[in-house]
């Protein structure tokens, strides 16, 4: 095999997105060597939303895009670039991520459980606000309306998957945190299922962070794996309801307990807590600074096994 080129000397950008995959940038690399190319500048090519075009908006910094290939295909390309004297450079831009949505496993966890989260200090987020009430809360100004115009419109929705409540606007996955399934069980059905609701409520006597979140994730593998057509079913009829005055009395109270706060998008410009990627809400600026941050977000780049 040809030793790899170490030091670029020519670049030749590939765009990768669905329509320009890993396959396609393997057959092109002989064409390319053939032009004196060393290296190929790729777009990030790590797990994107869905549909992206260009990549930026990471979603997890621990996969490949699937939309781009498989690690096979991606192996095959790197094989080949090396078998030509090759090497890339990898432009993702780690310092933001994709948020918003349900695809973001880190915002995900960051908004069920706010200052708690592991990864809380990953993104920068102002928890003491002059506002109070967003003092321990992250603001989603994700809505298209006043909060008060989406609850009577009933686009608020209720959901259960895999042990977890959470509300849903539209793309928007709002998951609730664990010590507010008390509100959302009490006065349940079946009585197996609302016997859960002082279980979780009992959360919020319990030690911060670690003891918290461990039983938190016991007693949602309980409920999943004894309650969850019955908890599924309790959705369903919550989300029924969600129009009449005590489903939006019910969802306002439940809302209130979160370590978010939904808001217009009208007015994120002048109360948004967390650092974004220019004024674009569904970019949140990352803490490259903190080490486990920069460590997790480079893992995959940075790990020699999985690039071959």
């Amino acid at each position: 095999m040809v030793p790899r080129v170490v030091t670029p000397r020519t670049t030749y950008r590939l765009q990768f997105h669905a329509g320009f995959t890993f396959d396609h940038a393997t057959e092109l690399i002989p064409y390319l060597a053939a032009l004196g190319i060393t290296h190929v500048y790729a777009s990030p090519y790590l797990k994107a939303r869905a549909g992206s075009t260009h990549g930026y908006d990471i979603v997890d910094h621990g996969a490949l895009n699937p939309e781009i290939g498989t690690p096979a295909d991606y192996r095959r390309f790197v094989e080949t670039l090396r078998a030509h004297g090759m090497g890339h450079i990898l432009d993702f831009v780690p310092n933001h991520m994709g948020v918003g949505g349900d695809d973001n496993a880190w915002w995900l966890d960051l908004l069920t459980w706010g200052e708690e989260s592991h990864y809380a200090d990953y993104f920068d987020v102002d928890w003491r606000p002059l506002r109070a009430e967003l003092r321990g809360k992250i603001l989603l100004p994700f809505l298209g309306l006043q909060y008060g115009d989406v609850l009577d419109a009933g686009e608020l929705r209720w959901e259960y998957v895999d042990g977890g409540f959470a509300l849903r606007y539209h793309e928007h996955r709002l998951p609730l945190t664990p010590p507010s399934y008390a509100l959302v069980l009490d006065g349940a059905e079946l009585a197996a299922l609302a016997s859960f609701a002082p279980l979780f409520g009992a959360l919020d006597t319990m030690p911060r962070h670690t003891v918290r979140r461990d039983a938190a994730a016991s007693l949602r593998r309980l409920l999943a794996e004894t309650e969850a057509p019955n908890a599924r079913a309790r959705a369903e009829r919550l989300d029924a309801a969600r129009t009449t005055t005590d489903g939006k009395v019910l969802i306002e109270r439940v809302v209130d307990a979160q370590r978010w706060r939904l808001a217009s998008w009208k007015v994120a410009a002048e109360e948004i807590n967390y650092r974004r990627f220019f004024d674009i809400n569904a970019l949140a600026a990352m803490r490259m600074e903190n080490v486990n941050c920069f460590g997790d977000a480079h893992r995959l780049v940075l790990d020699r096994k999985s690039v071959v």
